[in-house]
């Protein structure tokens, strides 16, 4: 089962992606910044991550530069 992490500080947005992925199959967790997010990624490796570009701490850019640190 694949697993995704959807990283959007918008609440309704993430429980949406959520909920269609789910019902698609999909193993989804969700983080509405990016500190937590990157501590996750680090701690369970997800296959997708959804990602917004403006977070609240840091900026989804920034997250995918330390994703391709981490691989």
């Amino acid at each position: 089962m694949t697993n995704i992490l959807v990283i959007d500080d918008n609440e309704s947005v993430s429980k949406l992606l959520k909920k269609i992925l789910k019902e698609e199959g999909y193993k989804v967790d969700t983080e509405v910044s990016g500190r937590p997010a990157l501590k996750a990624i680090k701690k369970k490796g997800y296959e997708v991550v959804l990602l917004e570009i403006k977070l609240p701490d840091i900026s989804g850019l920034t997250i995918i530069e330390h994703i391709k640190k981490i691989d």
